[in-house]
């Protein structure tokens, strides 16, 4: 049974599933038994590093997890004889990037794909996670540029989050509560402390965190008039939604500074790369600084031997086309717009949320891709 990547989309995620490539692909859920032989079992150990058989355990929740896992087993099986290569995705497609983290930070998978702020989370022992993780290493990025929306109805004359909280505003504001265990709800709550409040003191003068973790439903639930603010996930501003909604209701970006940022750099946040500049889209009423979320990593355990972290990384880098051509119209390594572009190998090292892989450093430093 061959495997066409172009067939494997997000939307099949499941609950709990997994996907098997050794001499076929298998995709099923959890309930219908995973196919094994005498040669392999869903025993995560650690693969042998030469010889014998190898049997990688791949945990993903991101929407591209699937497509991840697939290119990469698909681009090494053919160095092993039929039958000596297997590779398992264990989907959560419900439970967040977290849980995939965590299975590699216990020794439950080899692999997972996250953003580098939980990555960084699960490392550092904050956040998210209450101890931390040195075990964990980064092997590659795939490029997504991405940020949070923060934004107001314009009406109401607020200019800041900070002024929000200081005139303590009874706002309404459409997010992922920070009782999910997610990093998106985890960031509601940090922010409020980034400024100097919580969630309780929020509640406490009639402001509420509505739960809505889409932002096209959120805009359209500030349109019915359910909320007055949101912070969202993804450049909404930037969407025919946005500019919908905004005809209807004008909204404003807020900015957030450079202070509270760093406020939450310990939690693996970032600024975005850029300022959005005053009228670039419709409520950049001012230049906007914000929080960044880009990108999914590829982790793995530090005890995945090096070598197969290098023949890991290098199907990345010398496949990257295949991957590529998953995504017609795809934009350039250089661009700047929002959303996925093409690969580009001197980035992919960068900024992962845990330190490299040995193995993946080889091979980054061996192709003059890194310093």
């Amino acid at each position: 049974m061959s495997c066409n990547l172009r067939r494997i989309r997000s939307t099949a995620m499941l609950a709990a599933a997994v996907l098997t490539v050794s001499s076929g692909i298998f995709f099923s859920s959890a309930q219908v038994p995973v196919p094994t032989s005498d040669r392999f079992s869903l025993d995560p150990a650690p693969p042998a590093a030469e010889g014998g058989a190898v049997h990688l355990v791949f945990s993903g929740a991101v929407a591209d997890s699937a497509r991840i896992a697939m290119w990469l087993f698909e681009s090494i099986q053919g160095e092993y004889p039929p039958g000596f290569f297997r590779g398992d995705l264990v989907a959560f497609g419900a439970s967040g990037p977290e849980r995939s983290v965590r299975h590699v930070a216990e020794g439950r998978a080899h692999l997972a794909a996250a953003s580098p702020v939980a990555a960084a989370m699960a490392y550092n022992g904050t956040g998210l996670f209450t101890k931390a993780n040195p075990q964990l290493r980064g092997l590659f990025k795939m490029p997504y540029r991405d940020l949070v929306t923060l934004a107001v109805r314009e009406d109401l004359g607020i200019r800041s989050f900070g002024e929000i909280v200081q005139k303590r505003i009874p706002l309404r504001m459409l997010a992922v509560r920070p009782d999910g265990g997610s990093v998106r709800g985890f960031l509601t709550a940090a922010l409020l402390e980034a400024y100097g409040a919580s969630l309780e003191e929020l509640e406490s003068w009639g402001g509420q965190v509505l739960a809505e973790d889409g932002g096209a439903e959120a805009l359209a639930r500030l349109a019915a008039g359910e909320a007055d603010a949101l912070l969202q996930q993804g450049p909404l501003f930037s969407t025919p939604r946005w500019k919908k909604t905004y005809q209807q209701i004008p909204l404003r970006v807020l900015s957030v500074p450079d202070r509270i940022i760093r406020n939450l750099a310990p939690y693996g946040f970032r600024k975005f790369e850029r300022i959005l500049l005053q009228g670039e889209y419709p409520g950049v009423v001012e230049d906007v600084t914000a929080v960044d979320f880009s990108d999914t990593a590829v982790l793995a355990s530090a005890t995945l031997p090096d070598p197969i972290a290098y023949q890991l990384v290098r199907a990345a880098v010398e496949t990257k086309s295949e991957w590529e051509s998953q995504y017609p119209g795809l934009a350039p390594p250089d661009s700047k717009e929002f959303g996925r572009y093409g690969v580009n190998p001197r980035e992919m090292w960068k900024e992962l949320g845990a330190p490299l892989h040995p193995g993946a450093e080889r091979y980054f430093r061996e192709k003059g891709l890194m310093p």
